[in-house]
């Protein structure tokens, strides 16, 4: 992105147009030929923004807020912070299918991309012998027209998105999570 697009994609108020935020600042050469498709998918569209800088709590929260669904591809996920944030805002959230996540989400309070378990890829050689998911990215992209054309199916999964965050991750839930693992490691 260009440093006269960035500062626009900055200034400009956050509901008027798509943004699609990566997750690094500096893509790795493997993303790029990824990184080139999405922007030749999006051409001339003034209206979709790529956020490659890196973002401020602050601001990450306002783009959050200003949100009508989240997208969470990913290979593997600790726990899923966005996602779960965005579900107890009510938000629609698409993600994989596979990892931390599926700890408080389900089919009935997300779409679940179907993935596929792929051997890792790691030059460093820190994962190898591991496998990670290798998300559906048409079912992903036809999950994500469908909510953008369908406002009441989007509200609805927000709900119950919400609903289901806040019945696994309230602090009662949780402090239930914590005391049974306690016990158990306690055996």
């Amino acid at each position: 992105m260009s440093q006269d697009a960035s500062r626009r994609s900055r200034s400009s108020p956050l509901r008027d147009s798509s943004r699609i935020r990566t997750s690094s600042a500096a893509p790795i050469a493997a993303c790029r030929a990824a990184a080139a498709a999405l922007q030749a998918a999006i051409g001339a569209a003034d209206d979709v923004r790529i956020l490659d800088e890196s973002l401020s709590g602050e601001d990450r929260d306002r783009l959050l807020a200003s949100c009508d669904i989240l997208l969470s591809l990913h290979r593997a996920e600790g726990f899923g912070l966005l996602p779960a944030e965005a579900m107890a805002a009510g938000k629609p959230v698409v993600a994989s299918g596979w990892s931390g996540n599926l700890d408080f989400m389900d089919e009935t309070s997300a779409v679940l991309t179907p993935v596929k378990l792929i051997p890792v890829t790691d030059a460093q050689g820190v994962y190898t012998g591991n496998v990670w998911a290798n998300p559906d990215l048409q079912f992903a992209a036809d999950a994500l027209a469908g909510l953008i054309d369908d406002p009441a199916a989007r509200a609805a999964l927000g709900a119950r998105a919400q609903a289901k965050v806040n019945d696994k991750l309230s602090p009662s839930a949780v402090s239930a999570m914590v005391e049974a693992a306690l016990t158990e490691h306690a055996r």
